[in-house]
């Protein structure tokens, strides 16, 4: 990471430190939903709220 303390963040750059600091921390459990080095999968509490509150 610290090769790159100069260069422009990239969102490669942020996956990629994402699956280097979260490898190997999860249970086999959270591993199915939490997707290490990409994008969530599963919906926050906040998020799931903001849609209940659009339909009704």
């Amino acid at each position: 990471m610290l090769d790159t303390i100069d260069d422009k963040l990239t969102e490669d750059m942020i996956k990629k430190f994402h699956f280097i600091l979260k490898d190997g921390t999860l249970t086999d459990d959270e591993r199915k939903w939490f997707n290490v080095g990409e994008y969530k999968k599963k919906k926050t509490m906040l998020e799931i709220l903001q849609h209940l509150c659009q339909v009704m």
